[in-house]
């Protein structure tokens, strides 16, 4: 009867709570090709935009698209690039980029390799950290160029978007100390933890009701929490990942009064 009420008392709160997103993803720039090429330019190939989509069709040899000029993007938040892109030309694309900015004036006409695109017919996105890849992502950027057909090719590149993002992919976030639901009983110390998969935070805090009961800096980012009363409770922790934060999903808890011996017979 206990472990019935208590999860009754936890939906409850939970229909009663309201449910914010716990991250945010901004974008630097994002280019859709809704109707216009957005001022990308072509090179030995011309641009159109066609469905939503960019069309670059391969006229000749030595290839890109050229991104609108004076962008002002701060290549340390907005440092992940996003692009979705068919290959319909007569080879593999080079994936490639070059920018310029506060890190350097002018293309140099060397380009930094980010990999293969298919010549499959077949849409793919793509996430890519550039701030790993070379120097030329850095400081303040003013322009970019993208590579996405092979050097000799024919045929069409479709791009649906391109976007400049403060987040990767967006890591994700589980209790690894509490199952849901759990008991635990007043008066003792509960140590909260939280697994993170796929990037590393500058802090992870620990809400119980909705309220903070403690920030952790370093790793292994524990708290411990004692509950001072019994009932239901709602706990989850927040990361936060550079500009934005991620949260585990919320888990209920029992805090239950273990002086108190139960009769069997309510049972």
């Amino acid at each position: 009867m206990k472990k019935i009420l208590s999860i009754l008392i936890a939906v409850a709160m939970t229909l009663s709570m309201l449910v914010v997103p716990a991250s945010a993803e901004t974008f630097a720039k994002e280019w859709e090709f809704e109707g216009s090429t957005m001022s990308f330019g072509a090179n030995n190939s011309t641009a159109t935009s066609v469905g939503g989509c960019l069309v670059q069709t391969i006229a000749k040899s030595n290839t890109w698209l050229l991104s609108p000029n004076n962008l002002s993007v701060d290549a340390s938040t907005y440092k992940y690039l996003k692009v979705r892109v068919k290959n319909s030309t007569t080879a593999a694309g080079a994936f490639a980029y070059e920018a310029i900015g506060t890190n350097k004036s002018a293309f140099s006409g060397t380009f930094t390799s980010l990999g293969t695109i298919p010549n499959d017919g077949e849409f793919h996105e793509y996430i890519v950290d550039l701030s790993e890849h070379g120097t030329d992502w850095s400081g303040t950027i003013s322009r970019f160029r993208l590579r996405l057909s092979a050097w000799t090719t024919s045929g069409t590149v479709e791009v649906d978007y391109i976007k400049l993002s403060d987040i990767g992919v967006p890591p994700t976030m589980e209790f690894s100390s509490l199952n849901d639901p759990s008991d635990v009983p007043i008066g003792s110390p509960v140590t909260l933890a939280a697994n993170v998969e796929g990037g590393t935070p500058s802090s992870i805090e620990y809400f119980v009701n909705g309220k903070s009961v403690g920030k952790a800096t370093t790793a292994p980012f524990t708290v411990e929490w004692t509950p001072t009363t019994t009932g239901s409770y709602i706990v989850k922790a927040t990361g936060t990942f550079g500009t934005t934060k991620e949260s585990t999903p919320d888990v209920f808890v029992n805090a239950y009064d273990s002086t108190i011996v139960e009769n069997s017979a309510y049972y």
